[in-house]
């Protein structure tokens, strides 16, 4: 009885201890995960710890135990105590993550484990009653242990996939950025055949001789090895390099790399696929360049279908990953150019040069900071000003942090900018061959003849002097605002409750009759009520749905203005203030008050003189204002309800003002143009009268259509001046894109 106590307490202080950490306490993903390893370390430590009076052996000293009541316990009591001690925090209202999705966790992830816990429990007390002592039943715990999370270590470390469906571990879906976590019947599969494992293990931890324990054993065997195999024909359960590319069955073959992508029957690779390839061998040229190293690794470049085949089949959605091991890239086809690629080809290339061959710096900040330095990025605030804005606030733990574990700690925004910023700033100051050195495993004094504390004074000092913070205070809040997957309420139940119903794994994390569109943004709302993001898109959506009123109420219109002029505050101070205003300006023109709409915009307007709040909403209010002095009343409005997302955009009409042309071109109206419309169109010069940040758009988007066009000179061209032009920090990436037009008019088309 005294050791069935102590299992219990183990559960229970397995099913508490998560509660006590911000992980833990989303009950969803994480705190499965935890519960399920504490527990499979706790149990069968209790065993190896009791006093031996507390083992159940009979008179004769052997193994006795009630098998029934054991097995009930283990398959049912057990993990039903562990829901309850967890479901604690929902009854007292600590946590509004979905309940469905912390079962659907605990089955996948706990049930299994918990299982499997019992076996060695019962295997420790078998081999203490056999005479071992405590010390060598915990050893052998230990060792047992450390091996099955060894064994996966290597199976991460050495296969390409970095996701696993271990016995030990579990499932580990792959990179911590990634909210949405997909399941598919594979990973089911192979979860169900170690749930058959870990039962026969069980039973024979048990067994006494009984043939009912042995027709069951069997059972279980068979079952473990039928899922198996079963599992072994899903994508998803496949292993190895092998697999991958299998799966991944087209192939081309570049200087110093091999692109493979989902083959098609015509044998002719997709376009994006070629374009992706003619990027890539841009990228690799330039960052050979460089490194300046006579020999860098072949990498390897798997391009997925979509992201959620790449999180089943490799372990990263939305999150691009680099396995520094093979080396190989891994990344979903997409938008051109890609946003990542060159972000990761950085890592591949780089494992090469790595901290003593290891293939990575195993201080992230170094890692993922060179990556970011050598791969500019479309950012509005530059490295510097986003890391000065973060800075002596919470929202960046001591920068020191950043050159340790807690690295992943920290949001990802929040710290690939500030080590993207530090790394930028030793290339710049003392040169790529010191920050060679670093990444091969030198000291800094080694690197850089400074110590460490030295340079990060100086950097920060730096940057810190550069920063106008009372004028990008507003911004800065948006732009780094998401705490990261750990800090998060509910982060997976969010992607979960999101997602639609068509796939029968959603559907089981997700409440009976549950409707995205519908009760979604409620169910946001109930765990922050105050959370103003989630009211403007609530707002917008109920917007949208008065917009579609055929006969749309004065008193719903009066109504709606009087409530966004009470939900903002003027002046604004977040970003959400400003987005309201542009809607109670959109909703008073709809009404009539042309005044009332104009002096909403030109406040501001004038508060963006002072104060900066991105470049997207500038263009919003900036739009407006020139389209109501552009354009006669009625003619206007149309123009103000296309932008309000209350209508279609506006015929096209001869002599119109250049903002319209804009909007068309965002819009796609000029995509029928064909190379040459579009050659004449990016010949013609930018309106003065609008400010660079509309300049800076037309060419970007006018560049982007030429390089669909094949017109590589005209886009090279196009993008330098988006370069020379843009208000943000993305110009040393347009340079790039200007660069890689060049590259394309060099080696000719791709053919189409």
């Amino acid at each position: 009885m005294r050791r069935h106590l102590t299992l219990v307490l183990a559960l229970l202080a397995a099913a508490a201890v998560p509660l006590s950490t911000a992980v833990g306490a989303n009950l969803e993903y994480e705190y499965a995960l935890a519960a399920a390893l504490a527990f499979l370390a706790l149990a069968p430590l209790v065993a190896a710890a009791v006093p031996r009076s507390w083992l159940p052996a009979g008179d004769d000293g052997r193994f006795q135990i009630s098998i029934p009541w054991q097995v009930l316990w283990v398959f049912a009591g057990a993990p039903v105590l562990a829901v309850l001690a967890a479901s604690s925090m929902f009854a007292f209202g600590h946590c509004p993550c979905s309940k469905t999705g912390f079962l659907f966790w605990m089955a996948v992830l706990f049930y299994p484990a918990s299982v499997l816990a019992h076996a060695l429990h019962f295997l420790v007390v078998r081999l203490r009653l056999f005479g071992a002592s405590r010390r060598i039943a915990a050893f052998f715990v230990v060792a047992v242990l450390a091996g099955g999370v060894l064994l996966s270590g290597l199976e991460l470390w050495t296969q390409p996939q970095k996701r696993i469906v271990s016995l030990f571990l579990g499932f580990l879906h792959g990179p911590i950025y990634d909210d949405w976590i997909p399941m598919d019947r594979g990973i089911a599969l192979v979860r169900g055949a170690q749930l058959c494992l870990a039962s026969a293990l069980f039973i024979l931890a048990l067994w006494r001789g009984q043939k009912t324990a042995a027709f069951f054993t069997v059972l279980f065997v068979c079952g473990w090895i039928g899922l198996g195999q079963v599992a072994q024909q899903e994508a998803s359960a496949g292993g190895g390099k092998a697999a991958l590319d299998a799966l991944l069955d087209g192939k081309l073959e570049g200087d110093g790399f091999t692109m493979r992508f989902k083959g098609v029957k015509t044998g002719k690779p997709p376009l994006g696929i070629r374009r992706l390839f003619r990027d890539t061998e841009f990228h690799v040229a330039e960052l050979k360049t460089l490194f300046q190293e006579p020999t860098l690794p072949h990498v390897t470049i798997y391009v997925y279908p979509s992201d959620d085949q790449k999180k089943l089949w490799f372990g990263g959605g939305s999150t691009d990953v680099t396995d520094v091991y093979t080396p190989s890239v891994h990344i979903s086809s997409g938008s051109w150019p890609h946003p990542t690629l060159r972000h990761e080809l950085v890592h591949a290339l780089a494992s090469g040069i790595a901290y003593h061959g290891l293939g990575f710096h195993p201080n992230m900040a170094f890692t993922e900071g060179l990556a970011v330095a050598l791969a500019p990025s479309a950012t509005t605030l530059s490295l510097d000003d986003g890391t000065a804005s973060l800075l002596d606030t919470p929202r960046l733990p001591d920068v020191a942090e950043l050159f340790s574990p807690m690295f992943w700690k920290v949001s990802g925004s929040r710290a690939y900018t500030a080590a993207g910023s530090l790394i930028r700033h030793l290339v710049r100051k003392h040169g790529m061959a010191g920050v060679k050195a670093l990444y091969a495993g030198s000291s800094w004094e080694a690197a850089f003849k400074q110590d460490r504390d030295t340079i990060i004074n100086e950097w920060k000092d730096g940057i810190r002097r550069g920063y106008d913070k009372e004028r990008n205070a507003l911004f800065s809040e948006a732009l780094f605002r998401y705490p990261g997957v750990f800090a998060d309420e509910c982060p997976h139940g969010k992607a979960d409750l999101l997602r639609g119903r068509d796939d029968v794994f959603v559907r089981m994390r997700q409440p009976p009759a549950w409707d995205p569109d519908t009760d979604y943004l409620p169910w946001l709302l109930q765990i922050d009520p105050k959370d103003k993001e989630i009211v403007v898109r609530v707002w917008r959506r109920d917007l949208a749905v008065l917009a579609g009123d055929r006969v749309a109420s004065p008193g719903r219109f009066a109504t709606w203005r009087e409530t966004l002029a009470r939900g903002r505050k003027s002046p604004p101070e977040a970003l959400e203030d400003v987005e309201v205003a542009v809607m109670e300006s959109d909703l008073a023109r709809i009404m009539g008050d042309v005044s009332g709409s104009k002096k909403i915009l030109e406040e501001l307007a004038a508060f963006g003189k002072t104060k900066y709040f991105g470049e997207s909403s500038r263009r919003e209010i900036e739009a407006r204002l020139a389209l109501e002095g552009s354009f006669p009343e009625a003619e206007a409005l149309a123009w103000r309800r296309y932008l309000a997302t209350w209508g279609k955009i506006p015929a096209r009409r001869e002599g119109e003002p250049w903002v319209a042309s804009y909007l068309r071109l965002r819009n796609g109206q000029f995509d029928e143009l064909g190379r040459d419309g579009l050659v004449k169109l990016a010949a013609q010069p930018a309106d003065p009268a609008m400010s660079s940040s509309f300049h800076f758009e037309w060419w970007k988007f006018l560049a982007t259509k030429l390089m669909r066009e094949d017109a590589f000179a005209e886009a090279a061209t196009v993008f330098a001046k988006a370069a020379e032009v843009t208000p943000t920090a993305a110009r040393e990436l347009y340079e790039e894109h200007a660069r890689r037009a060049r590259f394309y008019a060099e080696k000719g088309a791709v053919a189409r």
